[in-house]
């Protein structure tokens, strides 16, 4: 444990030197180091930089500083400046990930590659900002599982052509591009593809289900999967195979995958689905503070033609007239949880006749406080609302064989939806951006509702989160 202490400080000392670069934010060790392994040990050292702009004068100092950095191996220290689980043999080489993003990088990382930054986010050595707080995963979904760059059937593409899709930069004067290309599996990297397949695989799934960022040690990595109905025999025999180096294990993981992906369809098809949607727009929608005003909706040029299971709606006429342009088996169900914030004698106001007759609450806002409108509600009574509603419509969906549920309902309640499941700071909720008709998918899995929003959607939703990133500086 000494020795990890005083590899540690030296790693720190190399974090120490990076982040001393202008413009650098954030420098840190990711991946099997950081959970306490020896630096001889581990298969690469995973650096993740990130920088608030990407220039090939930043990249060259990385680069130099790495290659200048005493490691205090005996082994020849490589760089591998590409992105992609690309691996060199640990036997002779000492190998530096060098991961370098600015910030729109890390965003675009974060929404194609789910699974890879969740799994930085759990255990990490960082020296500025940390990588969750510039911007998070927050937790792993069902559909990453089908649509993310390390998707299942882009695991098994790559298993199936022998070859594993890697990306690297190329610089063009004072701007850059990301270029994708292919690179043979030799055995080396067919043992640590079907490696880091298997495990990464097993891991995401198990986070998914328990919506934790926790890690299974290989023991109880059995146990999870028999409980999965996966046959004991065969994991026995994925781990034989694994230990051993066998040229078999090409096979048998693409079996795995084909087993897994199995697996997570029968989740898709088998748990209820539910979509949170804004009421269409009404010639009110105009930037006045629209609460109980009971108007009718802007007939939408767009046509509906998913068929749903059960609805819900607010009782205002807005969100009725929105659901009645879907179809349902049975009649809508209205429920007050779902109106609108109470905006009291504020209703109907636009912001600076609201200045000018309630300073007060401008200026608790402006204080981050969670201030009630007069004669009406706050964020938290109507995140109060939120969670009465989904727990009503939670202990409803395990009476019943699964279903696609519509709830339609307004801009505030959303806002504290998204901002809760989100763990979005409540004096941030405002910020939040939904669009009327905007689809926000979950569903019930296990007794809890679980966000299942495509992430290029959640950057559209979070987008002040993205653009505060540009006044981000050095803490």
């Amino acid at each position: 444990m000494d020795n990890i202490k005083k590899n540690k400080k030296n790693i720190v000392n190399l974090l120490n030197k990076i982040y001393a670069i202008d413009g650098v934010i954030s420098a840190n060790i990711v991946g099997s180091f950081a959970q306490n392994k020896k630096l001889n040990d581990i298969g690469d050292l995973d650096l993740v930089i990130i920088s608030k702009k990407i220039s090939k004068e930043i990249y060259s100092k990385c680069k130099l500083i790495v290659k200048k950095h005493n490691f205090n191996t005996k082994k020849k220290v490589k760089i591998n400046d590409t992105f992609g689980p690309l691996k060199y043999n640990k036997n002779v080489y000492f190998t530096v990930h060098l991961m370098i993003y600015d910030i729109k990088g890390h965003v675009e990382h974060v929404i194609k590659s789910p699974f890879t930054c969740f799994d930085w986010e759990r255990k990490n050595i960082s020296i500025g900002l940390k990588l969750k707080d510039i911007y998070n995963v927050n937790n792993l979904q069902l559909i990453d599982f089908f649509y993310s760059r390390r998707a299942i059937n882009k695991y098994y593409k790559d298993l199936k052509s022998h070859q594993i899709s890697i990306y690297s930069y190329i610089f063009k004067k004072n701007n850059y591009q990301i270029k994708s290309y292919y690179k043979n599996l030799d055995k080396l990297n067919i043992l640590n593809y079907s490696k880091h397949i298997f495990s990464q695989n097993v891991n995401n799934f198990y986070k998914f289900l328990k919506q934790k960022n926790v890690k299974l040690n290989k023991k109880n990595e059995e146990i999870f999967l028999i409980t999965q109905n996966f046959d004991k025999k065969f994991i026995k025999q994925i781990h034989r195979l694994l230990k051993n180096k066998d040229s078999e294990i090409l096979r048998i993981i693409k079996k795995f995958l084909d087993m897994f992906y199995k697996r997570l369809k029968s989740y898709k098809k088998n748990t209820s689905s539910v979509t949170f949607i804004r009421h269409a727009k009404t010639k009110n929608n105009d930037g006045s503070f629209l609460g109980k005003n009971d108007i009718g909706i802007l007939r939408p040029k767009k046509k509906f033609n998913k068929k749903y299971g059960r609805i819900f709606s607010s009782p205002l006429k807005r969100a009725i007239q929105t659901a009645k342009l879907f179809q349902s088996n049975k009649k809508i169900k209205l429920n007050n949880n779902l109106k609108e914030i109470n905006y009291g004698k504020a209703d109907g106001l636009n912001f600076n006749q609201l200045k000018d007759k309630f300073p007060s609450i401008i200026k608790g806002w402006n204080d981050k406080k969670d201030v009630r409108f007069p004669s009406g509600e706050n964020n938290k009574m109507v995140l109060s609302r939120v969670n009465h509603f989904t727990n009503t419509l939670i202990s409803l969906d395990q009476k019943n064989i699964s279903t696609n549920y519509l709830v339609v309902t307004h801009n505030v309640f959303l806002r504290c939806l998204i901002g809760k499941f989100f763990n979005i700071e409540m004096s941030d909720w405002y910020k939040i951006n939904i669009d009327h008709l905007k689809e926000l998918n979950f569903i019930i899995l296990n007794g809890k509702l679980i966000p299942n929003i495509e992430r290029k959607s959640l950057k559209k939703i979070l987008y002040f989160k993205i653009n505060e990133l540009s006044s981000i500086n050095k803490t």
